[in-house]
């Protein structure tokens, strides 16, 4: 078995060819791979291991506090997968096992790039990875990210939509996106 090209663990993509999560790539085998998928930035959360990036020096490497995460990290990391997106480049998030801080800012894109209710990318991005975001205080962060940012929103009807190819698997079933209660569980988070 060749070890060329070798998918890092946990690897999933969130949209594709545009953002990814894993846990650390932690051989070079995993620097070739990203970098066949076209991501040449990694943000990191783990100061212990460090990225190979010696055997890849195309890669860029930005590092997050592994402490916390703050609204302001949120929008950071969103303008950079809107600038990474301009350039045709892929991001990888990683911390631990791509779970919780890796979640939370994969969600804050999510919503900023589909406009849509944390509810719902919640419940999106569980489905690609069902043991995510685990911990109520990065669910409360994503919730916060979203109350600063929802009123840019605009107040488009589904059938106003642009589709790209971000958003075109959502197309037939985009009714269950429109006039949905917002779940119990989540209702006290959304300030109107």
């Amino acid at each position: 078995m060749s070890t060329q090209y070798a998918m890092p663990p946990y690897f999933s993509w969130i949209v594709d060819k545009v953002l990814a999560v894993s846990a650390i790539p932690f051989h070079h085998s995993h620097l070739n791979y990203l970098k066949l998928n076209k991501i040449e930035t990694i943000v990191s959360f783990d100061d212990q291991r460090k990225v190979p990036i010696h055997t890849n020096p195309f890669m860029k490497v930005i590092r997050f506090s592994s402490n916390n995460l703050s609204i302001n990290d949120c929008s950071n990391f969103v303008y950079l997968m809107e600038s990474a997106k301009k350039r045709g480049e892929g991001v990888l998030i990683h911390c631990e096992k791509g779970e919780e801080r890796a979640a939370v800012l994969a969600l804050c894109y999510l919503i900023k790039l589909w406009q849509c209710r944390p509810d719902f990318a919640i419940d999106y991005y569980r489905c690609i990875r069902p043991s995510s975001l685990e911990k109520t205080e990065f669910e409360e962060l994503i919730f916060q990210y979203y109350n600063q940012v929802k009123d840019g929103f605009s107040n488009l009807s589904h059938k106003d939509l642009k589709w790209s190819s971000d958003t075109e698997f959502l197309g037939k079933d985009l009714e269950m996106f429109i006039d949905q209660p917002i779940p119990d569980s989540y209702q006290e988070r959304i300030q109107y």
